[in-house]
C-alpha cells in the first residue's frame, strides 16, 4: 500500500537509518521492544554489518512510517466537509431550503443575537486559520469599556468565573504563555516571531492591556445539533439552554467583566424568538453526519469510558494496570446506519 501510495523516493532507500542519539531513552526503547516482538522489521546483518545492533536500525520505509500515516489521516479528514446542510441549500438560492422560523432564527443570528460576530465564515466561527491568518491579534473595547488586546477567535464568554478556569490565561508546559497577545507584550516583535514563527499584526506595549483570561477557543456550529453538551466544561444540556444563557449575558458577566466580550450582554429575546434561533440552529446540521453516511461512515473502534471498579479500587487487567470499560461503536457502511443518539438518551 506504501509503495503504491507514495514516491519512491519516501520509501525506497537500502540505507539503514540509524537511531537518533538524541531521542529519548524510553522511546528507543519501544522502538528495540517493538523489533524483537515482530513489530518493526529488524534488518539482516548482510545489510548491515556483523558489528552493528540490528535491534536499533531500520529501513527508510519503517522510518518514515509516522510520515505515512499523518499524510492518509490529513487526507482523509479532508474528506469531511459537511456542507450539504439546509443552510448550506438556502445560501445556495434554495429559498425553501428553511421554513419560516428557521429564516426568523437566521435573522437573529446576523442581527438582534449577535451570534455571527464570532460565529461567522463559512466554517462558523472565527477560531479558523483563514481567518486568524489575515489578523492574529486585535484590539476591542471589553466588557468594561476598556480597550484591550485579545487573541482573536477567543472569548470570554462568562461561562466560568475567569479566576477558576483560565483557558487561554494560563503558560504552557514551558513557562510561555499561550495567549499570542501577552507574548507580544512580554517578547516583542522579535520574541514574537522567535516563538509563533512570523511577526505578530500588531505591536503591542508592556503595559498594554491583554485579554486572554477565562477565554477559549470559538467553536464551530456545523453540526452542533448532535455535539451536546456545551461549553467548554460541557455545562449546558441543550441547544436552547445555551440561547439563554447568551440572552441573561452569561453566568457570570460581572465577575469576568474586565475580560468579558462586549457582545455577551442581555438580549432581551423573546420565547418565540430564543425558539427560533434555536430552529435555525438545527438547520445546520448535515444529515450524512447524523447517520454516519459516506463519506462519515467508519470502521468498528472502541472507545474507553473509565475503568471497572470504583473510587477506592479497580480491576487489574494482569499487567498493573486498570482494566478499562470499552464502549463499542460498530461500523457503518456507506449508506449509514442508525441516527445518532443524543448524549441524555
Amino acid at each position: 500500500m506504501i509503495k503504491t501510495a507514495f514516491k519512491t523516493e519516501w520509501w525506497q532507500g537500502v540505507e539503514v537509518v540509524p537511531e537518533d542519539a538524541k531521542e529519548p531513552k524510553a522511546h528507543k526503547q519501544r522502538k528495540k521492544k517493538m523489533a524483537k516482538s515482530g513489530g518493526l522489521t529488524k534488518m539482516s546483518n548482510s545489510v548491515l554489518g556483523p558489528d552493528l545492533d540490528t535491534d536499533s536500525r531500520y529501513s527508510q520505509m519503517e522510518e518514515n512510517f509516522s510520515l505515512y500515516f499523518g499524510l492518509a489521516v490529513q487526507l482523509y479528514e479532508a474528506t469531511l466537509v459537511s456542507d450539504d446542510t439546509p443552510f448550506d441549500r438556502f445560501a445556495d438560492g434554495k429559498k425553501d431550503a428553511l421554513n419560516k422560523e428557521q429564516k426568523e432564527g437566521l435573522d437573529l443570528f446576523f442581527g438582534k443575537a449577535k451570534c455571527a460576530n464570532c460565529h461567522g465564515g463559512p466554517e462558523l466561527t472565527k477560531a479558523t486559520v483563514g481567518h486568524i491568518k489575515k489578523e492574529r491579534l486585535e484590539r476591542m473595547a471589553m466588557g468594561d469599556g476598556g480597550m484591550a488586546v485579545y487573541d482573536n477567535g477567543f472569548y470570554n464568554i462568562g461561562v466560568r468565573p475567569s479566576f477558576e478556569d483560565l483557558g487561554l490565561g494560563v503558560d504552557d508546559p514551558f513557562g510561555y504563555p499561550l495567549s499570542e497577545s501577552r507574548v507580544a507584550r512580554i517578547y516583542g516583535k522579535d520574541g514574537f516571531k522567535a516563538l509563533i514563527g512570523r511577526d505578530p499584526n500588531l505591536s503591542v506595549g508592556q503595559q498594554e492591556r491583554v485579554a486572554a483570561d477565562g477565554a477559549f477557543k470559538t467553536p464551530g456550529l456545523r453540526n452542533i445539533e448532535l455535539t451536546a453538551p456545551y461549553f467548554h466544561n460541557g455545562g449546558t444540556r441543550t441547544l436552547l439552554e445555551v440561547v439563554e444563557f447568551y440572552n441573561r449575558g452569561g453566568d457570570f458577566h460581572d465577575k469576568n467583566i474586565q475580560d468579558l466580550d462586549p457582545d455577551v450582554e442581555r438580549l432581551h429575546l423573546s420565547q418565540k424568538e430564543k425558539e427560533a434561533l434555536v430552529a435555525f440552529l438545527h438547520s445546520l446540521t448535515d444529515e450524512r453526519v447524523r447517520y454516519d453516511r459516506a463519506p462519515f461512515d467508519h470502521p468498528q473502534f472502541f472507545i474507553p469510558n473509565g475503568h471497572i471498579g470504583n473510587e477506592n479500587t479497580v480491576s487489574n487487567e494482569g499487567t498493573g494496570r486498570a482494566k478499562d470499560i470499552l464502549i463499542e461503536v460498530p461500523a457503518v457502511g456507506a449508506k449509514g446506519g442508525a441516527a445518532r443518539p443524543n448524549f441524555l438518551e
